[in-house]
């Protein structure tokens, strides 16, 4: 039995540590843009290329900010500015069609809705080195104080309609743009802010993220696999604990016909709980008085003694020879009640059923 209980304690403790690990690794996986990810710069661009007077000051302390103070030009009538942060290489576009989310750290002094653009490379419609050409996916950041951290979901970014206008691409729906060539993410402003109010804006961190799904099939695999396991030791178990009760030389040995019939009749039936006088009369013909002289002749046993002494024999090479807990050895040998078993055998036997798989000497045995 303590085997039973090492072996169970060893299955948990390997699970337990499987499942921990797994746990471990099945976390939010991070795509670092700013500013764990030195691969990443983080650049500005302003309207001046197209005869614009908007101003913008950025600062970057590695490691913990990007900040930049702006003031918008009031020569277009669109002005424009912004930072960006994109792979240092420009050629090299990253694939982030399997994250879900892009969380940024952020904080503005007066705006109250800053765009958030993903530029992407979609093939067919944009061109190396024009970056207008470059699919925009925005997401309006709002808030009355845009001031902390903000999961958005990458589902919440689309193509503006100012985008197709500026491309000459009719808005049909058709353009198929994923994000599998992310070429940069932009925070900008334009037409939100006021034109000559100078205003700041932080950026603590940036990153993408998404649920790492190999470690959850990892985890039912391995959960699966181990519970087969303890299914298919519990079923060996099963299989190997109970064997039927034999009658044996030292319990019966006689050559009445009469005999045999009503010994191998109990034999076959004495793990039934409501074995009694009447049911072997009613399977075997035999009389009742008949069935009780025959156990008396031959044992001077009462037919409940004799049904007890088969019991308690079978139930004592069941605790010395198999892991079965007590409570199944006691329903296996007939009793239906595990308190009434426990009461017998420590009176048959002057100790208790745990006592005696343990190997202690019972009351009756010191006395000898």
């Amino acid at each position: 039995m303590a085997l039973n209980y090492k072996k169970n304690a060893l299955y948990i403790f390997v699970v337990g540590f499987l499942l921990s690990t797994i746990a471990f690794f099945f976390r939010e996986q991070k795509l670092d843009v700013f500013p764990h990810n030195n691969s990443f710069k983080v650049a500005y661009y302003t309207d001046s290329s197209e005869g614009g007077n908007s101003a913008l000051d950025l600062k970057i302390d590695s490691g913990k900010f990007a900040s930049m103070n702006y003031t918008l030009g009031n020569k277009l009538e669109y002005p424009f500015l912004g930072m960006y942060f994109q792979n240092k290489v420009d050629s090299n576009y990253l694939d982030i069609s399997n994250y879900e989310a892009l969380v940024i750290n952020i904080k503005a002094n007066k705006a109250t809705m800053i765009p958030i653009n993903i530029s992407v490379f979609c093939d067919g419609t944009s061109h190396y080195g024009k970056p207008n050409s470059y699919v925009s996916h925005i997401y309006d950041l709002k808030d009355e104080k845009i001031n902390g951290e903000y999961e958005i979901s990458l589902d919440k970014f689309s193509i503006p309609e100012w985008w197709y206008t500026e491309n000459a691409i009719e808005n049909s729906g058709k353009l198929k743009c994923t994000l599998e060539k992310m070429q940069s993410i932009n925070i900008e402003q334009g037409v939100n802010a006021k034109a000559g109010v100078g205003d700041n804006i932080t950026v603590y961190e940036l990153y993408l993220k998404k649920t790492n799904f190999y470690y959850l099939y990892l985890l039912l695999f391995t959960i699966s696999l181990v519970s087969a396991a303890l299914i298919i030791d519990y079923v060996k178990r099963k299989k190997t604990v109970f064997v039927p009760y034999q009658t044996t030389p030292e319990i019966h040995s006689g050559n009445d016909v009469l005999e045999n019939k009503v010994f191998d009749y109990i034999a076959n039936h004495y793990s039934n709980p409501d074995l009694s006088l009447s049911t072997i009369n009613a399977d075997t013909g035999l009389a009742e008085n008949k069935i009780s002289a025959i156990i008396k002749v031959k044992y001077n046993q009462s037919f409940k003694q004799y049904i007890n002494n088969i019991r308690m024999t079978e139930a004592k090479r069941l605790l010395k020879e198999s892991e079965g807990t007590i409570s199944e050895i006691a329903y296996s040998v007939g009793y239906n009640n595990v308190t009434h078993f426990n009461r017998v055998f420590k009176t048959e036997t002057g100790i208790a059923p745990g006592d005696f798989r343990k190997g202690e000497n019972s009351n009756n045995d010191a006395v000898k």
